[in-house]
């Protein structure tokens, strides 16, 4: 594991953690949309010209305060056409992501925490070249992130993920609302 992601498991870790453990405590639950913005990056081929834009679509379900389940999916490249972009080496490109996360939030202060979560999910990995086919791989995911809560259903979250078998990056801003 790089240098780079220790600390964000260390925090996802404390956070995911503190979350299970306090599950128990009462707390309204509710479902919730999310919407994310940000940037997809990656050690692989498919990123040596550096990050792609990444959009994401979640909907979960918040069991308490400390505790949530989510489906979520993200976009990893928008990269459709490569010969266009002079990329004509072959290799696949991470696509786009679908999986299930469980969250746990650690509260800091008055609106504000931290949350980890860690997942599974298929990444859709597409040829870099024409004719090239398609594949999908079982990616697991972590991540870690900073949370406010807005009050009246609303919270932003600034995050990062990693997708271990693709080998990507994942860096947002989510809105959420819950209902």
């Amino acid at each position: 594991m790089s240098r780079t992601w220790r600390p964000l498991l260390a925090v996802a870790s404390l956070a995911f953690g503190a979350g299970l453990s306090s599950a128990v405590q009462a707390a309204e639950p509710g479902v919730y949309l999310g919407l994310t913005i940000g940037k997809a990056d990656g050690s692989g081929p498919a990123y040596k010209e550096g990050a792609d834009p990444s959009l994401g679509l979640a909907v979960g379900w918040r069991v308490n305060e400390q505790l949530a389940v989510e489906g979520f999916t993200r976009e990893l490249s928008f990269i459709r056409f490569p010969e266009l972009f002079g990329r004509t080496d072959a290799y696949q490109i991470p696509d786009r992501h679908v999986g299930l996360a469980v969250e746990g939030t650690l509260a800091l202060s008055e609106g504000w925490g931290v949350f980890g979560r860690a997942g599974i999910g298929r990444t859709k990995m597409v040829g870099s070249t024409t004719g090239r086919r398609l594949d999908t791989v079982t990616d697991p995911t972590l991540g870690a992130g900073l949370r406010y809560g807005l009050g009246s259903g609303w919270a932003f979250k600034l995050g990062a993920e990693r997708y271990g078998k693709s080998k990507v990056n994942a860096y947002y801003l989510a809105l959420q609302y819950q209902f």
